[in-house]
């Protein structure tokens, strides 16, 4: 694995691990209000988050990848990546609240809880994926070495 994917491993695993905390943290004060329940709530659901929103984390790493590759600018490049990336995450939410058939009072809070914290997620790393950007250019960037088998 060259650096490059690294960083953009990391990249995308540092949006989808905020946006889970911050979709938890969200997801539990609506849900519990911080009351005494709010610990098993914040469990529970960043049990839930993780398992319903892992799917996403693998395709903003392959949006990631393609959209360094196909050499868009900046601004499209993260306009991009925030609309599907926010798509993304209320897919999973969709199929999360099919799953545990939450009550129509939920499921717009939540699902506003859902969209806010994939957003923060995403622009938190709006730095990293301008570097990564910036690096692209770099004629090893995408070069994969494969070797031949003997």
């Amino acid at each position: 694995m060259k650096i490059t994917d690294k960083k953009m491993l990391l990249v995308s695993l540092k949006m989808w691990i905020i946006g889970l905390f911050v979709n938890t943290l969200i997801g539990t004060y609506i849900v519990s209000g911080f009351s005494s329940q709010a610990l098993k709530t914040a469990i529970v659901g960043l049990g839930y988050g993780f398992s319903f929103s892992f799917p996403v984390f693998i395709i903003i790493l392959i949006m990631i990848y393609i959209l360094l590759k196909i050499h868009l600018n900046f601004g499209n490049t993260f306009l991009i990546l925030l609309i599907i990336g926010v798509l993304l995450a209320e897919g999973s939410f969709f199929f999360f609240s099919l799953y545990q058939k939450l009550s129509s009072t939920l499921n717009i809070p939540l699902a506003e809880a859902v969209a806010t914290a994939a957003g923060i997620g995403i622009f938190s790393q709006y730095g990293a994926i301008k570097n990564l950007l910036n690096r692209r250019d770099h004629p090893d960037f995408f070069k994969h070495k494969i070797k031949a088998a003997t």
